[in-house]
């Protein structure tokens, strides 16, 4: 849910890089880790690899599956999409 996420300990350690203006991802300074998207300041979404434990969610859906590596396998019912789904247009 936007807005419910905070930092427990090393925000002090992300850095930012934007790639379009006023969005952009988040990395861990030390090992170069990317950690989360950015929307301005604000965390937009969180890399579920760094994440300890269950993060209690499920996936949505798998988009840009038409540039995937071809040894990379895809598991589980969510849908997938070669590029943006239906409801996500290129601009916005």
């Amino acid at each position: 849910m936007p807005g419910s996420f905070s930092w427990l300990s090393g925000e002090d350690n992300l850095t930012s890089y934007e790639t379009t203006p006023g969005w952009g991802m988040g990395f861990c300074r030390t090992c170069g880790s990317t950690l989360c998207g950015m929307s301005g300041a604000k965390v937009h979404g969180v890399t579920l690899g760094s994440v300890d434990g269950d993060p209690g969610v499920q996936i949505e859906m798998h988009i840009f599956v038409g540039s995937k590596a071809p040894w990379d396998h895809i598991g589980g019912d969510a849908p997938q999409y070669d590029a943006f789904p239906p409801q996500m247009p290129p601009n916005g």
